[in-house]
């Protein structure tokens, strides 16, 4: 028998009742499941036993349930001493997915699941090749073709329910094989800044892409085929700010978008830009001349004298939102 060791190895003393717990190991090939724990957490781990807790009660008799045993792989914990029992440590608050047996073989839609599991419960825990390294650490078999390129996927307009906002969040959702999710509006029709979708499209575009994975263009279909325009202008604002994340510079662009947020205008003084830069940045920064030096060099803004005024590629992007047609009642939810 497998030994596993945990927080609660052997009989605890629980509220004047005595808790046993006895450890059954899987058959291998071990099963891999993946789910979320402690709230945001999604882990790829093999199935190796259940541990099988049994409380007495005042009568002397004993009640057993049974809880699966994870190993939750990664580079640093591959040995049996490093295992997960939900309600141990944390909670597993999503369902547990079956994925395979370890030495089966993976694809992409395969990683697309777990991707889309990530996009339900609203946080992005592992990127693609976190999710490929993973299945393989547990395991599994991952063939992906070296590049797939999907000229054009369809898409459409949802919502989540977001605790954060206390209501719907509406976002441009992608499914299929490469499952990708931007907010877009929160409830009651407030739009997220141009900044976060443009950044997020781009984020969750360049993730696919470090897996082979590329797309060529955004179609909503249905009901939603009256707003393709502004999904077509926001994939060139994408695909502009994606240059510059290409060659590194992506967190520069998306400061540069930050501090013309908090300036609300495309025009301002120098010492206007420079407490910009210091309401940004949470803690002491003293590079707003390097900032705006890398700005101007690129041709994203101008100087002359005190007065600094932003191009047009800098203030399409700072004024794109969501708008609602007029007759569309989701706009006012």
């Amino acid at each position: 028998m497998e030994q596993v060791n945990n927080h609660y190895h052997g009989a605890v003393t629980f509220q004047n009742s005595v808790v046993q717990s006895q450890y059954v190991p899987e058959e291998k090939p071990y099963a891999v499941y993946y789910f979320t724990w402690d709230e945001s957490v999604t882990s790829i781990a093999q199935r190796i036993g259940t541990l099988l807790v049994g409380r007495q009660d005042e009568d002397g008799e004993v009640a057993f349930h049974a809880k699966p045993v994870y190993r939750l792989l990664s580079d640093y914990m591959v040995a049996n001493d490093h295992c997960f029992v939900s309600g141990d440590a944390a909670d597993i608050v999503s369902d547990e997915e079956f994925l395979g047996f370890a030495g089966d073989t993976m694809g992409l839609a395969d990683v697309a699941k777990v991707v889309q599991h990530q996009e339900i419960i609203g946080e992005r825990f592992l990127t693609c090749a976190d999710i490929v390294r993973n299945m393989r650490l547990a395991g599994l078999k991952v063939e992906l073709p070296e590049r797939t390129v999907f000229d054009t996927v369809d898409c459409e307009i949802d919502w989540v329910l977001d605790r954060n906002v206390g209501g719907k969040v509406y976002s441009l959702r992608v499914g299929g094989q490469t499952p990708i999710r931007v907010n877009l509006c929160a409830t009651k029709g407030e739009p997220v800044r141009g900044c976060g979708v443009i950044s997020g499209l781009q984020s969750q575009l360049e993730d696919w892409r470090k897996i082979g994975v590329s797309l060529g263009g955004l179609k909503l279909s249905g009901k939603d085929s009256r707003y393709q325009q502004q999904i077509d202008e926001l994939w060139q604002l994408v695909t502009i700010f994606d240059g510059y994340a290409k060659v590194g510079d992506g967190m520069r662009m998306y400061l540069l978008l930050r501090y013309r947020d908090v300036l609300g205008t495309g025009r301002c003084f120098y010492d206007d830009f420079v407490k910009a830069v210091e309401k940004v940045h949470s803690e002491e920064y003293d590079k707003a001349d390097i900032d705006l030096q890398w700005t101007i060099d690129r041709g994203l803004a101008t100087r002359e004298a005190n007065i600094i005024q932003f191009s047009a590629e800098i203030e399409r992007m700072a004024e794109w939102q969501w708008r609602w047609k007029d007759d569309d009642r989701r706009g006012g939810e």
